[in-house]
């Protein structure tokens, strides 16, 4: 991993955030099969069905792609570090969601290797990077991981403790838009 991470310091920070979109579509597809695990772990998933969830794996996955050449757009490294700053921080929270569902189940999560094992180490070296090449402050992805992660976690945390059958309220309304979705592109 060291060598990864030493192969990365090579990339300028513009090229670098790259890996973001790229990390998050291998998660994206490692979770493919979510309904199933939902399913094995009884949770209420409603009238999800894996294209409506499949739906929202893809739109993800473009919203990563897209986030990023947007925020390469200007052509300034402390602007992109900005832009890219909440993306990476979303889906942090969501690696340490799969994290947490691992050690709670105790079982294999679909998304749990890209979302946790890689996401995790990679973004918060993009972070890293971030802070140190002085793109910007230590408190802006603080400040960003509190507003996107603490709500979150506390949901999270909400529905593993009452051990409630249904998702998060979070990823409840993230299967309902799912559903929207798909019903508005393939139905």
């Amino acid at each position: 991993m060291a060598k990864f991470f030493m192969w990365l310091n090579g990339f300028d920070f513009r090229k670098l955030v790259w890996v973001v979109p790229i990390v998050l579509c291998l998660h994206e597809l490692e979770e493919w099969n979510m309904l199933d695990w939902y399913r094995q772990h009884q949770f209420d998933i409603g009238s999800l069905t894996n294209l409506d969830a499949r739906t929202w794996l893809l739109f993800i996955s473009l919203v990563g792609f897209v986030w990023t050449a947007c925020s390469l757009i200007p052509r300034n490294k402390k602007i992109t570090a900005y832009i890219i700053m909440p993306l990476i921080v979303f889906m942090l929270g969501n690696g340490v969601q799969h994290l947490v569902w691992v050690i709670s189940y105790w079982s294999y999560q679909p998304g749990f290797i890209f979302g946790a094992i890689v996401t995790l180490p990679v973004y918060s070296y993009v972070i890293f990077r971030a802070v140190r090449d002085k793109l910007t402050p230590i408190w802006y992805p603080l400040v960003l991981l509190a507003v996107v992660f603490i709500p979150g976690l506390i949901d999270f945390a909400k529905s593993l403790i009452t051990k409630e059958k249904a998702p998060p309220a979070s990823i409840h309304a993230l299967h309902e838009f799912s559903q929207w979705l798909a019903r508005k592109l393939w139905y």
